[in-house]
């Protein structure tokens, strides 16, 4: 996959999504750069060097490239492929649903 449809895919990622995608995959937030981006980093000793930087808003100029970038960063990191991440991002808030068929023929 392309740059160009890497960055379609990426430009409807809302912030919030990425942030708890990183918060529940043990990044932690280490500050931020003017109220614009979010600077997150690992916590064990041997990964503090990874570093992605989420922006906080869709309305920041560049929104699209620094989001390409974090998920850049994240497919370095996870050592998977960008498309593999934005997948696991989609589907960061799905469910699953099950339904329960009780008939007179049906027996458990």
């Amino acid at each position: 996959m392309n740059i160009s449809q890497l960055k379609n895919i990426t430009h409807n990622i809302p912030p919030k999504n990425l942030e708890c995608y990183l918060r529940s995959n043990g990044w932690v937030p280490d500050g931020d750069v003017f109220g614009q981006a979010t600077i997150w980093h690992r916590r064990e000793e041997g990964f503090f060097d990874f570093e992605v930087i989420q922006p906080t808003s869709i309305n920041i100029k560049g929104y699209q490239q620094r989001i390409l970038d974090a998920v850049n960063s994240l497919s370095e990191f996870e050592n998977r492929s960008p498309l593999k991440i934005i997948r696991a991002k989609d589907n960061f808030f799905s469910d699953s649903v099950k339904k329960r068929v009780v008939l007179p023929d049906v027996y458990e």
